[in-house]
């Protein structure tokens, strides 16, 4: 009998937010009671527990053009945490196009994989391995993007797309290892128009920014131990008040703050 000790949701969150970290991409977590939806992608990491007006909304946020990525483990059982008959239930099963037979929890010594199919929306190609956990996915709508690789899964669809109104419904039904779910994530993110805020080639350096509507002030933080470089273009050094026209530098484990004229500010 495989041990359950895979659900962690302190984890998969975060992991499903760092693709988009990395890229330099603001994240915002919104709470259940949020009834605007304005972002160009939502993201619903494990959402076990969905409410009616919950799964509305975002239903709605999908008619109305958005992008919506949910993962294996959603929409299982209500807010009286009563299963819902049939999964993803109470309302995403109609929206994402799919219905789930079974979730399958992966022991530590069983190796599965997906692989992407040639000529898809994402534009996406190789294998990555599964983690953990596994849904035995039919579609109902929805269009295969990757298929699992091997065993009774063979052939199965893993990440699905079905168009809703102006906008997609995608569901990844594998927890992927981090290339993988950096590559899905950061596909939808691409395929959606949101950009990185600077290129940052470099592994443990992001760029995060925050703005008041006239001035964008850019952090930029470097998590490795060796001193690399970004370059936002002209820019005021928070520090000292100067003005740099060259690459940024910062030193391994440090952070620079520099400030420049919000993109949208009327002059």
């Amino acid at each position: 009998m495989t041990k359950f000790t895979h659900f962690n949701l302190g984890r998969e969150a975060p992991d499903q937010q760092r693709p988009l970290w990395e890229r330099g991409v603001g994240v915002d977590v919104l709470g259940r009671h949020d009834d605007r939806i304005t972002y160009r992608l939502l993201v619903l990491p494990m959402l076990f527990l969905i409410e009616p007006a919950v799964a509305a909304r975002v239903g709605a946020y999908a008619e109305n053009g958005g992008t919506v990525l949910a993962t294996w483990l959603t929409g299982i059982v209500d807010e009286n945490n009563l299963c819902h008959p049939g999964w993803p239930g109470g309302g995403p099963r109609e929206l994402f196009g799919i219905w789930a037979e079974e979730i399958d929890v992966l022991h530590e010594s069983d190796r599965q994989e997906i692989h992407f199919k040639p000529d898809t929306s994402l534009n996406l190609t190789g294998r990555h391995r599964v983690r953990a956990y596994a849904d035995l996915q039919h579609l109902e709508g929805a269009t295969a993007i990757a298929e699992y690789g091997s065993d009774f899964y063979a052939g199965r669809p893993a990440l699905t797309c079905h168009r809703v109104g102006r906008g997609e419904a995608w569901y990844l039904a594998a927890e992927l290892d981090h290339v993988g779910l950096h590559a899905v994530v950061g596909a939808l993110a691409k395929r959606t128009g949101i950009r990185q805020l600077l290129p940052t080639p470099h592994p443990g350096l992001t760029v995060q920014s925050r703005t008041d509507g006239k001035t964008e002030w850019l952090f930029v933080l470097n998590f490795s131990g060796q001193t690399h470089s970004v370059d936002p273009g002209p820019v005021t050094d928070q520090e000292t008040d100067a003005t740099i026209h060259e690459p940024v530098l910062v030193t391994g484990w440090g952070s620079k703050v520099v400030f420049r004229k919000a993109r949208n500010a009327l002059s």
